[in-house]
């Protein structure tokens, strides 16, 4: 037989063909890692692997849409909260600046020798220390524990005959500052409207006629019922209800307000001209509106908003970390930036807890 006709043997294949086990192990490891829970795609989920990530898909939804729902509220209380941090903005006002040094007459001038803070401070010592001897009192020295400073620039008014008011800020270290000029009202509005109440400005009901005299009158037995002893009469709190209703003068619709502690009323006509719009102060009322009315009014809607708001800035918070957690490789950076986070505004407490202590009021100054 010719050699031509005797077929070779087939070759060896290449490669050896993998099991199935290898095939799947390496499917397994080329998967896509998911990022928000730490796991490979597609492999299988525990019961408690799908009610967790069933949890932060909900957490996330809410943190989603309650910012959505919650933006204008934001806003509002982003911007009114710059507003009382910078009241000076936005009102209209011809500002002129100034430096100490540009003043030509010897009295301006003396702006930019003013008296530094630690020569005040040793002046006050000085005084004390005089008022001290002539009525028996402690000797005073000033110590560097605390250096001497200022809460707040030097504010000083003054006007014109034609109604223009000045309002002068000066640095009480540099000297320098801004004036800002008010133009008085455009007269064009006419004459202020009529008092409806014909210059009624108070009323005294008869005993009984309002809530709040009654309830002073029956608050000491109350409080006896309630185990709860008391020495002298029951007194009205510093903000005591005000009532406002409808009702006519002479025909004329108008709105009455009485303040039932003081018993001052005052009234306004319903078809009165409001005048121009503040919406800057407008806003500035907004942020600081608050508490519940006895009755589910307009203004009780908006404590509801108020406190939607608290719990919307605390859950944002909150979900904000559990979100950041869920992705690996950024732990070790928010990690560390809540622990700096936590140390500088336990700082700030400190600190703001000492001014406020200094300041012996409002924390506002």
């Amino acid at each position: 037989m010719p050699d031509s006709m005797i077929e070779e043997p087939p070759a060896p294949p290449l490669a050896v063909t993998r099991s199935t086990a290898d095939v799947l192990a390496a499917a397994r490891s080329a998967a896509p890692v998911d990022p928000a829970e730490g796991r490979r795609m597609g492999a299988t989920k525990t019961r408690g692997q799908k009610l967790a990530a069933g949890a932060m898909k909900l957490v996330r939804r809410i943190h989603l849409f309650s910012g959505i729902f919650m933006f204008p509220f934001v806003l509002l209380y982003g911007f009114t909260g710059w507003f009382f941090n910078h009241p000076r903005l936005f009102t209209g006002d011809e500002v002129r600046t100034f430096a100490a040094a540009e003043f030509e007459s010897s009295e301006a001038r003396a702006l930019a020798e003013l008296p530094t803070p630690e020569e005040t401070a040793d002046a006050v010592i000085e005084e004390l220390n005089v008022q001290g001897f002539l009525f028996g009192g402690p000797e005073f020295a000033r110590t560097d524990a605390r250096r001497p400073t200022y809460n707040r620039a030097i504010t000083l008014g003054a006007a014109a005959e034609d109604g223009t008011s000045h309002s002068m800020q000066i640095d009480p270290i540099r000297g320098s500052g801004e004036v800002r000029t008010t133009l008085p009202a455009d007269p064009a509005g006419g004459e202020p409207p009529a008092d409806p109440l014909g210059g009624i400005a108070f009323v005294q009901l008869r005993p009984g006629a309002d809530a709040l005299t009654v309830a002073e009158a029956a608050a000491p037995a109350a409080l006896g019922e309630l185990g709860l002893e008391t020495s002298g009469p029951t007194t009205a709190g510093r903000r005591t209800p005000s009532l406002s209703f409808s009702a006519t003068a002479d025909g004329a619709p108008i709105t009455v307000t009485y303040a039932l502690g003081s018993g001052a009323v005052s009234a306004k006509a319903d078809d009165a001209d409001a005048g121009p719009t503040d919406y800057k102060r407008f806003l500035q009322r907004l942020h600081l509106a608050r508490g519940y009315t006895p009755q589910k009014d307009t203004r009780w809607i908006w404590a509801v908003v108020v406190d939607a708001m608290f719990v919307s800035m605390v859950f944002w918070g909150v979900s904000g970390l559990f979100m950041w957690w869920q992705v690996k490789r950024t732990r070790t950076v928010g990690a560390a930036l809540l622990v700096l986070a936590v140390l500088f505004s336990a700082y700030l407490a400190v600190e703001m807890h000492a001014e406020f202590a200094l300041a012996g009021g409002r924390g506002g100054r």
